[in-house]
């Protein structure tokens, strides 16, 4: 008998064995308001980091950004696509990444002379969004449960 016979297979109800050292557990599922909210993200921070390297390699800057301030915007635009990303893999070190570079671009924007006002109702709004969405529950069940 050669090893491809039915007999030698997992039965329905078994959990196979990835590697050989334990067992498979699949994701959870999300539901659909994380995943547009993460999939914005990527989009607009990879869009952000586009704009400012076109910026930043231009001769004409901006009025009020440096050249400095405009490479540490680009920066925080793939850290944000990475902690983006973290989140997706159901990692809570991408919710607490979010939330420290929004304070940094709070920062940024008020050396830059944005509002007062707005350079803090922004990022925490934004981290205040992304908390609630992630306390939606589906079946019950909130995704930050699932975060790891």
């Amino acid at each position: 008998m050669s090893d491809i016979e039915p007999e030698n297979f997992p039965e329905k109800n078994e959990t196979p064995f990835v590697n050989g050292d334990r067992p498979y557990t699949p994701l959870p599922e999300r539901h659909g308001c994380i995943t547009t909210f993460l999939i914005f993200g990527l989009i607009f921070n990879s869009i952000g980091f586009l704009v400012y390297l076109f910026i930043a390699n231009k001769p004409i800057h901006l009025p009020k950004i440096s050249v400095l301030t405009e490479y540490c915007l680009i920066i925080i635009c793939m850290i944000n696509i990475f902690f983006c990303v973290k989140l997706l893999r159901y990692k809570k070190s991408g919710f607490y990444g979010l939330a420290a570079t929004s304070i940094v671009i709070a920062v940024i924007n008020y050396s830059i002379g944005i509002s007062p006002i707005v350079c803090l109702l922004s990022p925490i709004s934004g981290m205040l969004i992304l908390y609630w969405i992630l306390n939606v529950k589906r079946n019950g069940i909130p995704a930050w449960r699932y975060l790891k």
